[in-house]
């Protein structure tokens, strides 16, 4: 898991608890920061996800070329 998904899932729980305490005091600008929080973490936490992605991606090109050379070579 990547730093920013883990990140990304922290902010969406801190933001829950923020628009939860909003509802039970009655306070409609905490809810809105706690709902803001939560879109903000989920945001970050794709980002997270795309960089994994990426990375996987890259790991397996990269090992994908290692055995194109290999291949290269026994064929001379």
């Amino acid at each position: 898991m990547e730093k920013n998904e883990v990140k990304g899932k922290v902010m969406q729980v801190k933001g829950k608890a923020k628009e939860i305490g909003g509802k039970v005091i009655g306070s409609k600008p905490l809810q809105f920061e706690g709902k803001a929080e939560q879109a903000i973490g989920k945001g970050q936490e794709t980002v997270g996800k795309i960089q994994g992605g990426v990375e996987k991606a890259q790991a397996a090109a990269n090992k994908m070329q290692t055995k194109i050379g290999k291949a290269a070579k026994e064929l001379k």
